[in-house]
C-alpha cells in the first residue's frame, strides 16, 4: 500500500530528508519527474510513496526533492 504524504511533508529516506512538492508539468502537458530524488538516483518510481495524481487523494502529481543530507 502506497503512503499518501501531503505536499510540504518531509520524511527520512536512506540518510536524506525528502520534501513532497507538486510536480511541474512540461510543455506537452505531461508531468516531469526531473528533480525527484527517486528519478535522479536511478530508482525509478518508488512504489512505497504515491506520486501520480490517479493514486493520490488530492489528485496532484508530486515529486520527492532532497532537502537535507546527513553528514557522518
Amino acid at each position: 500500500m502506497e503512503q499518501q504524504l501531503k505536499i510540504g511533508d518531509t520524511f527520512p529516506f536512506r540518510g536524506s530528508t525528502l520534501l513532497v512538492e507538486e510536480a511541474k508539468p512540461i510543455e506537452d502537458g505531461s508531468v516531469a519527474c526531473e528533480g525527484c530524488y527517486f528519478y535522479e538516483h536511478g530508482l525509478g518510481c518508488y512504489n512505497d510513496y504515491a506520486c501520480m495524481d490517479d493514486n493520490r487523494e488530492d489528485h496532484t502529481n508530486v515529486i520527492f526533492r532532497e532537502v537535507e543530507t546527513k553528514t557522518e
